[in-house]
């Protein structure tokens, strides 16, 4: 870090402040996103866009063939640029950074959450059969994140 990444107040120098929120394009992610947006545009925060992603065939302890990898990426990193797009347009004085990252979501919402103000994620969108088998990401972010958590509710969801 060099003296242009921290802001100057009152004589004392201090790193400008960042929320991190996961995003994958879901509905419970655009509110936790627009979450984000709101409250960093109040706070004059930096926000963070995190997307995780895992191969399919990283969660097998065996070998397993998927076919043209780049294209599913080029096609999910396009996706999750069209729906930013639609949702910043209204916050044009946040500082925003979109990150790609290969791993868990959890974990690395987590990593990338040390730090920082808070990390923001949307509730759980699946059903109780898939939490019982993959686990939560809000659940997971709340246990282990070092810094306070928002989990925002899909909005009309009781």
């Amino acid at each position: 870090m060099n003296d242009s990444d921290l802001k100057t107040a009152n004589g004392l120098k201090s790193e400008t402040k960042k929320l991190v929120v996961g995003f994958d394009g879901s509905p419970n992610s655009i509110d936790a996103l627009r979450w984000a947006l709101n409250e960093a545009h109040e706070r004059n925060f930096n926000l963070e866009i995190i997307y995780s992603w895992l191969l399919p065939g990283s969660l097998y302890p065996f070998p397993v063939s998927i076919p043209n990898t780049d294209d599913l990426f080029d096609q999910a990193k396009q996706f999750i640029e069209d729906q930013l797009r639609q949702q910043v347009k209204e916050f044009p004085d946040v500082k925003i950074t979109l990150k790609f990252v290969e791993g868990p979501a959890g974990q690395e919402l987590v990593n990338h959450g040390k730090a920082t103000e808070g990390i923001v994620v949307g509730a759980t969108s699946h059903d109780t059969f898939s939490r019982l088998l993959i686990g939560s990401v809000s659940h997971y972010v709340v246990v282990h994140a070092e810094c306070p958590v928002i989990v925002v509710k899909q909005k009309g969801k009781e």
